[in-house]
Formats: C-alpha cells, structure tokens, sequence
C-alpha cells in the first residue's frame, strides 16, 4: 500500500481572470457599470495524479490597467479577435496563459514571474 502526498507546484499557479468591475456593478444602474479586470493567483499541488487548488494567494492579486487588459483581448471572444475567452470570470493556468496570449504586457509578465518566484 502506497501513500499518496502533496506537493506545492512551484513552477505554475492558477489564475483566476476576473473583472471584478463586470461583477460589482450589477447593482448599479446601467450607466454606473464599469470594468475592473484583476489576476488572482492560487497555489497548486501535485500528489502525483491530479493537481488541486491549494491556497488563494490575494495579497499577490494584480489590478490590470485599461490598456493592459485591452492588450491581453480580455472580455473579447476568439470569434471578435480574443485570444482566449471571452467571459468576465474565468481560470487558466501560468503557464497557458503564457502560451495563450498573443501580447502580454511587461507589467504582466513581471508580476507572472514575481508569483512564480513567490510559491
């Protein structure tokens, strides 16, 4: 009998692509709305099968700017010219998300590294 253990993934993370503007003013009147996207990283773990989602890490959240958000196609289907996904809340993986977008920002790419190196 074999014991499975966990370990912290340290060479990815999850993200959840989220614009917390979309989802906040849905209790504004329409001319209130407004878009506010922001990158939530979470640790993962390996216990040798699957990975699981192990810890929010909310102080490392990023707040795009309008010009990074625009640049990276986010609320923009593929069908309209997005790179990915077209909805206001969605996950992807570090690692994809490098692979998936076409023009990732400077900023962006630091603050991917700089959770990396603070799994």
């Amino acid at each position: 009998m074999s014991t499975m253990t966990k370990s912290i993934v340290t060479d990815n993370f999850d993200i959840n692509v989220y614009n917390r503007g979309a989802d906040m003013s849905t209790i504004l009147p329409p001319e209130e709305a407004y878009t506010e996207w922001m990158l939530c990283p979470y640790s993962l773990s390996w216990d040798g099968t699957n990975y699981s989602i192990e810890d929010e890490l909310q102080d490392l959240n990023l707040i795009l700017t309008q010009e990074e958000y625009r640049a990276l196609t986010l609320g923009v289907t593929p069908e309209n010219g997005g790179d990915y996904y077209g909805d206001d809340d969605f996950w992807i993986d570090a690692n994809s998300f490098k692979e998936t977008y076409k023009s990732i920002p400077k900023s962006v790419k630091v603050w991917l590294d700089f959770v990396e190196m603070n799994l």
